[in-house]
């Protein structure tokens, strides 16, 4: 891969107007994102603490504001040395232009994730792999030979996608959507923000192959999205390490910034605030964080600061230091990266990485296993499974489903008609689409607004 090809200002769909005298290309994708809906949503999205009642700790909006400041910061250091180096191939860009790149690509590392976090994604999964939702499965997807005459209206990969829900792939599908016009990103920026270039489904020989890269282990886009992928990763000529059916690529370089930004602030800010909600002793944080930064405890710089003040000196210091450890690494491996021979998450590479490994330790015993964490994941799990299995009977034929016809009828007039497919008759062979735009609905809610739902289907609230 060469950066002449991995850096353009075109974007997916052509359009002939939003150019602008003072703001480049990828300034122009940043504005988008900031002013889209998905986006806005992230403010009322776990982080770490479910519905927090605390407003000093982060959701999902904040941690995705830090991260792209870390991701600007991050990409701009490594934009001037690239230019140094490929001056000729990257002729007419700035510094600022990679660090607007990264910023963008931050911006919509998470805007697809659903309510609740990963025990949202279980719960969309698991309806279908284990719920009530096998129904689907057994009705229009059997995968051999014996039922010759049975429609199949799923093939392995899409059932797979729905086995599996993936928040980086329905990002993808957020920010590529053919109806939203808000987006329509540059080509650079969508390829950044894909840490996962691959189907949810590849045959055994390629993953077995490829597990020891770190964008093996998810996948990036649904099948109803693969077409437009297509399009991104051949438009900047990324190299191909699948096949024509084993779709899988290499990632854009620029991801594995994005990727070290996220990782930077997931640790230090999780280890930030679970000292300030006294999960993690103090002592710990602080003691941690001095040794990234280069900062003794007894520093004038922590002179009179409280306890909080004192954590946000010395998380502020690890991160600068973090910072030019991530851009060390990347420019030494940079072009081993293009090449295909490094693909690994650049915080495990670096100087501070054993420090940020007692950080994932502690977080581990501490953090996640605590009571009051572990009982709002298990209620944000079954808010949304049960979410997913009232929406996705209501909108499709089914006669072992739990809902009545009336039930049915006026939870799918509860449904907003975007996230409705009105164009078509409701016949079997469009149930995929069906599926995924009430996906679509489910995925968006808020945590607040998930609940809120919740109650009323349920008949708990009116």
């Amino acid at each position: 891969m060469k950066w002449k090809d991995l850096i353009t200002i075109k974007r997916l769909k052509s359009e002939t107007s939003h150019k602008s005298e003072f703001r480049s290309a990828f300034e122009i994708d940043t504005d988008r994102i900031l002013f889209s809906s998905p986006f806005r949503r992230l403010q009322d999205k776990t982080q770490v603490f479910p519905i927090s009642e605390n407003d000093n700790l982060h959701n999902r909006l904040t941690h995705t504001l830090e991260v792209a400041s870390t991701g600007k910061s991050l990409g701009r250091l490594i934009g001037r040395e690239l230019l140094k180096k490929y001056t000729a191939e990257l002729k007419g860009y700035t510094e600022h232009d990679f660090g607007s790149i990264v910023f963008g690509a931050c911006l919509i590392h998470d805007i697809g994730n659903p309510p609740f976090g990963h025990a949202g994604e279980k719960a969309i999964s698991e309806y279908f792999k284990y719920g009530s939702g096998q129904w689907i499965y057994q009705r229009f997807y059997i995968p051999d030979e014996d039922h010759p005459n049975h429609p199949q209206y799923f093939n392995q990969k899409k059932w797979n996608d729905l086995l599996d829900f993936e928040g980086n792939a329905q990002g993808f599908r957020i920010i590529t959507a053919p109806k939203d016009k808000a987006f329509n990103l540059t080509l650079t920026t969508l390829a950044a923000s894909i840490k996962y270039p691959k189907e949810s489904l590849i045959s055994t020989k390629f993953q077995t192959s490829n597990d020891w890269r770190a964008s093996s282990h998810k996948y990036g886009f649904f099948q109803s999205e693969k077409s437009l992928f297509l399009k991104v990763v051949k438009s900047l000529n990324l190299t191909q390490i699948g096949d024509k059916d084993n779709i899988y690529y290499l990632r854009h370089p620029l991801a594995f910034v994005v990727e070290a930004a996220d990782d930077i602030c997931n640790l230090l800010i999780d280890l930030e605030d679970s000292a300030k909600q006294n999960l993690i002793p103090i002592n710990d944080a602080e003691r941690i964080l001095s040794k990234i930064a280069g900062i003794g405890l007894k520093s004038l710089k922590l002179k009179n600061a409280n306890r909080n003040e004192r954590l946000g000196i010395l998380r502020r210091n690890a991160i600068l230091t973090l910072i030019d450890e991530a851009k060390v690494e990347f420019l030494k491996n940079e072009v081993k990266i293009r090449n295909g021979k490094y693909d690994y998450e650049m915080v495990e590479k670096i100087k501070s990485y054993p420090l940020l490994n007692e950080i994932k330790q502690l977080r581990k015993s501490c953090t996640f296993c605590c009571p009051t964490i572990v009982q709002r994941e298990a209620t944000g799990y079954e808010i949304l499974k049960k979410l997913t299995e009232y929406y996705t009977d209501a909108v499709n034929t089914c006669e072992t489903c739990n809902l009545t016809s009336y039930h049915k009828e006026k939870i799918e007039q509860m449904i907003p008609v975007q996230f409705l497919d009105t164009s078509r008759p409701k016949d079997d062979k469009y149930i995929d689409d069906r599926i995924r735009l009430v996906i679509d609905y489910i995925s968006g809610m808020t945590d607040t607004y998930s609940f809120k739902t919740f109650k009323l289907l349920s008949g708990i609230e009116i």
